[in-house]
């Protein structure tokens, strides 16, 4: 599910750096979802089953839309706001929204975070969107990262898209602090592999899981810049090339990624 969800991340990486790259170099998407026997609600874009990602794809379409100009319907932003818990959490999706979010039901920081950037793009939407920035900023961990769940261990993807909506929130990312005193570009910056040897100059998933860089890569190198899911061209082009280089902080090591 991972590697689905940041696959829209990767596309934006050449945008950022002024790079000129080819989507085939990514993760492609992976089957689509089967077709559910309950009705969906309405204003939901997709026709997959949307227990896993119906939130997330949500927040994309009404970027996606944004982006390009067109004004969503209201019914579809009335579904993505519907779905923020009272705590201001967001679920992967809650298929039954008449009733209070069940204490049972896993909150997702990357369908939050991607909420945000797509309430705060679109705009009137500031009570939604600071409440779910608070839940966000209370259940950042101790190494300044948020895992795909609260609790969970920090990830590069997680900890990249919530960089990405509190800077579309009007926060500096930079000034979350743990209760440890790490910030979210600290966190990042413990993904980034060294020059040399195997992926060298990638950012991985988790450090216990060196293996997966595609995507968490990506994801990474969009964060670092301050960027979210909606990044657009405009900035400074690097200049450096395509070598990696011995970096010592993060501006360093998404050059490498990149």
């Amino acid at each position: 599910m991972t590697t689905v969800r940041r696959g829209a991340a990767a596309l934006v990486v050449s945008a950022v750096l002024g790079l000129s790259a080819a989507p085939a170099a990514f993760a492609a998407p992976s089957a689509p979802s089967p077709t559910p026997s309950v009705e969906l609600p309405a204003g939901l874009y997709g026709k997959g089953d949307p227990t896993y990602d119906g939130v997330w794809r949500q927040s994309l379409a009404l970027l996606a839309q944004d982006t390009a100009g067109v004004k969503p319907a209201d019914a579809a932003v009335a579904f993505l706001t519907g779905q923020q818990c009272a705590g201001g959490g967001f679920p992967s999706y809650r298929a039954d929204t008449a009733k209070d979010c069940d204490a049972k039901l896993p909150l997702d920081t990357n369908a939050g975070a991607a909420a945000v950037q797509a309430l705060a793009a679109l705009g009137g939407q500031d009570a939604v969107v600071d409440k779910t920035v608070g839940w966000l900023k209370s259940v950042q961990n101790e190494d300044g990262g948020w895992g795909y769940n609260p609790g969970g261990a920090s990830d590069a993807n997680s900890t990249s898209v919530v960089i990405g909506a509190l800077a579309a929130a009007g926060e500096q990312p930079a000034a979350a602090r743990s209760k440890g005193g790490k910030t979210p570009y600290d966190a990042l910056l413990t993904f980034a592999k060294p020059c040399g040897g195997q992926d060298g100059g990638a950012f991985v998933y988790q450090v216990a899981s060196p293996g997966i860089v595609a995507d968490s890569t990506a994801a990474a190198v969009i964060a670092a810049h301050g960027k979210g899911l909606a990044a657009t061209g405009g900035g400074t082009k690097d200049a450096k090339g395509t070598a990696c280089e011995k970096a010592t902080d993060l501006e360093g090591a998404a050059h490498n990624g990149a």
